[in-house]
């Protein structure tokens, strides 16, 4: 909450609600419906959810694109529109229509809510988890993570050809 009222995007009551936000998604478990709060994490639209907590749409898109990591929206959606249009004009309709209906399906916040709110909370609790960043590259750089993907991959390849050299020779004696 600090980023956003360092750049004034939340005042006291907007922070508020933010928090009663992030309080029901680090408590919400799709397993027990007294978590849920009346929600239906199947039906219920993220829109729905931005809407029972009465946050703003900075609020919105900064938790949208800042802790869910969604990179699409209805402005996306808008661009993609226009661009349709002005490259293929009038006799590309029925082309506009289908690709409008597809991209529409990217607006998260009119996609089940269970998605979002499963992203927020694996973004919280990998912020728990490695401190300042939820990101791993910051905590053991950008080389060593491909490296230790590449040992992994290596100890499971020994793994295996130990075992194909142990069952011939089972089946040698």
């Amino acid at each position: 909450c600090s980023l956003l009222s360092a750049k004034g995007l939340m005042g006291l009551f907007e922070k508020r609600r933010f928090r009663k936000f992030l309080v029901f998604v680090a408590n919400f478990d799709e397993n027990d419906p007294k978590t849920m709060e009346g929600v239906d994490p199947k039906k219920t639209t993220m829109r729905a959810i931005f809407q029972k907590f009465s946050l703003g749409q900075e609020v919105i898109d900064f938790t949208g694109h800042s802790l869910a990591l969604y990179r699409t929206d209805e402005s996306v959606l808008l661009v993609v529109t226009v661009l349709l249009y002005a490259v293929w004009g009038r006799g590309s309709m029925a082309l506009f229509r289908i690709l409008k209906f597809s991209l529409s399906s990217l607006r998260y916040l009119d996609l089940p809510c269970i998605e979002t709110i499963n992203r927020i909370k694996l973004y919280s609790e990998s912020l728990a988890r490695y401190g300042k960043s939820p990101y791993l590259y910051p905590l053991y750089g950008l080389g060593e993570l491909p490296q230790g993907f590449a040992r992994y991959e290596t100890s499971w390849v020994i793994l295996c050809v130990c075992a194909c050299v142990l069952h011939l020779q089972c089946k040698i004696n």
